[in-house]
């Protein structure tokens, strides 16, 4: 009995969010969240926090009305750098981000 106690594996903090996106588990993603939190997983990682912010608060508004924090316009400025304007195009379809002019602004 031991010895099947000792080969279990405890799930990393990003195996279970991988698990709960993969099943669109909402509950469980935000609860992963809350822990990350606690944990200090996201301390000094303003940027990350500010990005997860603006594209929840971007699929909750209207496209006139969406305001974007500084860090989060770099982000899109870098992936507009090193990616292009595809790649730039590709993300906020997906994550529901800037436009690309709005990028270049």
């Amino acid at each position: 009995m031991k010895v099947s106690i000792l080969s279990i594996r405890m799930r990393s903090l990003k195996e279970k969010e991988f698990e709960s996106t993969k099943r669109k588990d909402v509950i469980r993603f935000c609860k992963d969240v809350c822990e990350a939190h606690k944990q200090g997983k996201l301390q000094g990682k303003d940027v990350v926090w500010e990005f997860v912010k603006d594209i929840l608060h971007s699929l909750m508004h209207a496209k006139a009305g969406r305001r974007y924090s500084t860090s989060t316009k770099s982000i899109y400025e870098m992936i507009m750098l090193w990616g292009g304007p595809r790649l730039h195009s590709f993300i906020p379809l997906n994550l529901d981000g800037p436009s690309i002019y709005m990028t270049l602004r």
